[in-house]
């Protein structure tokens, strides 16, 4: 015979509650920083934009939501934004929105890509950064005095910057350890980037090249780290000098110190 009760745990209240503690961790923004400034931003001109109307701006309604889409697409035509603009604001709008009572985006997008279509063939053009090619690498490195601590430190952020395509932030994140010194080139493990919001991380070798001569740069920057007391494994590799060439008071999350 078929069992007469469900043999299976039945839910309590307390399998729907988190601790105090769990509450506490879950109110901490998994955004990257300037990710979060930038929605916040964003957001907070939309709430202020709904109050001066009276709309509710979360959960705000597909009217809501079109409305100030087109109402951004006018002042964009009007000089104040670009396309892409216009287009990461809305979605990030879209995106603070409640799951399950977010608006239907379907009409702004297709007026923000029409837009678009019209402010290219006008001559429209979005703005990227030039990339830095040897020959103005190698002009920036001249500039760099590397008899100071200060230009061995710039000239071989430059030099590791050009050869890992690194952005500024990645530059700012790197850790000594994460840097391997070779005799034909570095080993470099970029933790986390732009493109890799999970942070699971990258390893690169990086040869050397007599040009750019990044092994020597490495080594003489890392020797002035040790000279310095600063080349701890958890430690920054680039770290803020002082005009002298000293260590300036700097804190890092990897450990709270003040160095």
């Amino acid at each position: 015979m078929p069992p007469t009760q469900d043999p299976r745990e039945v839910w309590t209240e307390d399998d729907f509650r988190v601790s105090e503690e769990d509450a506490e961790d879950l109110e901490e923004s998994t955004l990257a920083e300037n990710t979060q400034i930038n929605r916040d931003s964003t957001t907070g001109a939309f709430e202020k934009w709904c109050a001066q109307r009276k709309r509710a701006a979360r959960p705000c309604t597909t009217a809501t939501y079109t409305s100030y889409g087109l109402h951004l697409i006018r002042r964009g035509k009007a000089g104040d934004f670009k396309p892409d603009t216009v287009r990461q604001y809305m979605s990030r709008i879209y995106n603070w929105q409640p799951e399950g009572m977010r608006p239907d985006p379907t009409e702004v997008r297709a007026r923000i890509r029409l837009w678009r279509k019209k402010w290219k063939d006008q001559g429209g053009e979005v703005r990227r950064s030039a990339a830095l090619t040897i020959p103005y690498l190698l002009q920036c490195l001249e500039k760099c005095d590397e008899t100071t601590h200060i230009g061995i430190r710039d000239a071989f952020a430059l030099t590791l910057a050009y050869h890992n395509l690194h952005r500024r932030v990645e530059l700012t994140d790197l850790l000594v350890k994460r840097v391997r010194v070779m005799s034909s080139g570095l080993v470099v493990v970029t933790a986390s980037s732009k493109t890799d919001q999970e942070g699971k991380g990258a390893s690169e070798f990086l040869k050397d090249r007599a040009d750019t001569q990044l092994v020597a740069r490495a080594t003489a920057w890392f020797e002035v780290l040790a000279k310095l007391g600063a080349d701890g494994p958890d430690q920054p590799v680039f770290r803020a000098l002082t005009p002298l060439g000293n260590l300036a008071p700097r804190t890092w999350p990897q450990s709270g110190a003040t160095a």
